[in-house]
């Protein structure tokens, strides 16, 4: 969910960012129809659009029936690009990409995103003991918030996006300098979540902006892509110079 008007606004403060974009190609992307997380991440794993993935939108209709569920890895009817990779013996790792739970077999490893439930014993990586080497290295690993916040607790709720922005880097890190890989293929959700929930205290044409509440929070969303960007900068130190980064949002905010 990161907005190119942002990155562009913001590029003094994401200096990683701004080098890549100096560097390397750079432009604005069209997201899927409807934009959303589901089906953006799918149709940008295939190179498909939602009709040949097989999801579109952010619930799933059972055939035949009207019953609803959230869009998961059994949903998806065409290779992603893990999959072709992993079929040519390439070696890859998936990391938090939307609809990948539950964790699918590949030449590598896999750590789901959502829909991947956060309760204890469930599995949530391929393979499935991975999931208890991450909680060593992180000193438990986050898989994302593992409780809703009301308007009152947006303070807790930005703190525990940061702490998760940190296990996930750990774990990321970990499995970059341990395993074997030819494909990385690694998605955040902290701007997507923190642009839903803060996006009112940035802009003061929003309907519900209140301009007490913009000066303790009008600075949350930028403070999260420099977040982002700082753990950017970590990722690049792990890249050979023939190594092709790409980088890319799903849809703006």
């Amino acid at each position: 969910a990161a907005s190119p008007d942002l990155v562009q606004r913001w590029a003094n403060d994401l200096p990683n960012i701004r080098r890549l974009m100096a560097e390397g190609a750079w432009g604005i992307l069209h997201s899927t129809v409807p934009a959303y997380t589901f089906p953006a991440w799918p149709c940008m794993a295939t190179g498909k659009n939602p009709a040949r993935v097989g999801v579109f939108g952010l619930r799933h209709r059972q055939e035949g029936t009207y019953r609803l569920s959230t869009p998961n890895s059994s949903h998806w009817q065409t290779p992603s690009i893990w999959d072709l990779a992993s079929s040519a013996g390439r070696k890859v790792i998936v990391f938090n990409v939307p609809g990948t739970y539950p964790p699918t077999q590949v030449n590598g490893v896999m750590v789901s995103g959502k829909p991947a439930p956060t309760d204890a014993g469930v599995t949530i990586t391929h393979p499935s003991d991975l999931l208890t080497r991450l909680h060593e290295v992180t000193g438990g690993y986050l898989q994302g918030p593992s409780a809703d916040f009301d308007d009152a607790s947006r303070s807790e709720e930005l703190e525990t996006w940061v702490q998760v922005l940190a296990s996930q880097q750990d774990a990321l890190e970990y499995l970059m300098d341990t395993e074997s890989w030819d494909l990385v293929f690694a998605v955040s959700m902290a701007i997507d979540a923190i642009s839903h929930r803060y996006w009112s205290h940035l802009d003061p044409n929003h309907p519900q902006h209140e301009p007490r509440d913009a000066r303790r929070f009008s600075t949350a969303i930028r403070e999260i892509y420099k977040l982002e960007d700082s753990r950017l900068g970590r990722i690049l130190e792990r890249l050979e110079p023939d190594d092709l980064l790409v980088i890319v949002s799903d849809h703006g905010s």
